[in-house]
């Protein structure tokens, strides 16, 4: 875990254990995916209010996987689902409209520490299918290639991993490749990602960001401004918050768990994580 107050001059380390190490983090790598739909509405390239065809049709979480084909979805639509349920359909929306290779650039610009591990950036559809044991050949050649090399894959293999048949059942009791086939991130990575987000002075961000607080209202009623985004399967939780005290000062709070061989205890993680955003407000 990681915590650290957001200084104009860049984050200040507050506490953490093992801040630098590296975790699967589930649907968080979204935020990702958001920071550079602000960037790209900050520079004219986009609006919020863009409209973009439902055109990559994901599994659960989120709603919009049955919704019909071709939908039209604006950009703020998309986010909000994102971010808000974790909608996997509306974040391979995203993602393939706003440039797999524009969001992994956003990863570098954050400072992420290592971003080989989040380039190529995958989308949620081909993560699921790499984990299919239909699809084990081309996992196995994926994770032993290179970033290039596993562009080309992805590329060569699009009608495979959008074709290939997932049954969720064979994820839900072990973890599956999380070490391999998953997004990638330090807390202090994230700590960086929040801290170049605020940076970015967006109310239409934070507004999206704050939807789901990830907490309930007696905690989160403490802060002046709390965001949220979380991310979880099988052997991986992970819990990152934006806040602002109502002193005006901005924290970066999260946290990850991953088990490679079991699940992890997941409301015992949402619980210690409750209590780190409330040490926090009160310091």
């Amino acid at each position: 875990y990681a915590v650290a107050e957001l200084t104009p001059q860049g984050p200040r380390p507050i506490a953490g254990h093992n801040a630098d190490g590296r975790f699967a983090i589930g649907s968080t790598f979204k935020l990702y995916i958001l920071a550079e739909l602000t960037d790209q509405v900050a520079r004219g390239k986009r609006k919020w209010t863009d409209v973009a065809p439902l055109n990559y049709k994901s599994l659960p979480s989120g709603i919009t996987q049955d919704w019909p084909t071709g939908a039209p979805m604006t950009r703020h639509s998309l986010a909000s689902l994102m971010i808000s349920i974790s909608d996997n359909t509306a974040t391979d929306t995203l993602l393939f409209t706003l440039g797999r290779d524009k969001v992994g650039e956003r990863v570098v610009k954050s400072g992420h520490n290592n971003p080989a591990d989040m380039i190529p950036f995958l989308g949620t559809r081909e993560a699921f299918s790499l984990k299919m044991p239909a699809l084990a050949p081309l996992r196995v050649a994926f994770e032993d290639s290179d970033d290039r090399e596993q562009a080309r894959l992805l590329s060569n293999n699009r009608d495979a991993l959008y074709r290939t048949q997932v049954d969720p059942a064979l994820l839900l009791n072990q973890p599956v490749y999380i070490t391999t086939i998953e997004w990638f991130a330090s807390p202090a990575d994230l700590v960086m990602l929040l801290s170049h987000m605020q940076a970015m002075k967006s109310d239409t961000m934070l507004g999206i960001l704050s939807i789901n607080k990830g907490v309930g209202a007696g905690d989160s009623g403490r802060w002046r401004y709390l965001g949220y985004k979380g991310g979880s399967e099988t052997g991986v939780i992970n819990m990152t918050f934006l806040a602002q005290r109502s002193d005006g000062r901005w924290f970066a709070i999260t946290g990850s768990w991953n088990n490679a061989a079991a699940p992890v205890e997941t409301e015992r993680f949402a619980a210690l994580m409750s209590r780190l955003l409330n040490v926090t407000v009160e310091q």
